[in-house]
């Protein structure tokens, strides 16, 4: 036990033992956290690490959830867009945007084929009545 003022630099015995193991269960939790476990944190640690989940969460789910599917088609020489919210298999009805006509087209997914690192989706368009094969990205 220690009386008096303890030096600047110094920790208290029972102080420094206490900061060592916030310090080495900081380290553990961070790695449990980074793995997906949940572990032991300082409260000051613990709310760090809360605010810094929060905002990885944040970071990652915003962008995924604006993102359209960008595609080609080769027949008609237009760019198109099928927008987030459209369920993209056969037999589905979906909107999407034909930069050729400037305008929001429906149809009708005949077929879905992975192709590389996109797909060709098949549609019945409505509007026009024809078949139109689309390259998405």
């Amino acid at each position: 036990m220690v009386i008096g003022k303890l030096p600047n630099k110094r920790l208290h015995r029972k102080n420094f033992h206490s900061h060592l193991f916030c310090i080495k269960a900081r380290k553990k939790a961070a790695i449990k956290n980074f793995i997906g476990e949940t572990g032991f944190m300082c409260k000051k640690g613990d709310r760090i690490m809360k605010f810094r989940k929060l905002i990885l969460i944040a970071l990652f789910a915003i962008p995924a959830v604006s993102f359209a599917w960008d595609g080609y088609d080769y027949e008609s020489g237009n760019y198109v867009e099928i927008d987030k919210g459209n369920l993209v298999r056969e037999g589905e009805e979906i909107e999407y945007y034909d930069y050729g006509s400037g305008e929001y087209r429906y149809g009708e997914v005949q077929d879905v084929q992975s192709s590389g690192s996109g797909a060709e989706v098949e549609i019945y368009d409505y509007d026009s009545g024809e078949y139109r094969t689309f390259e998405m990205d």
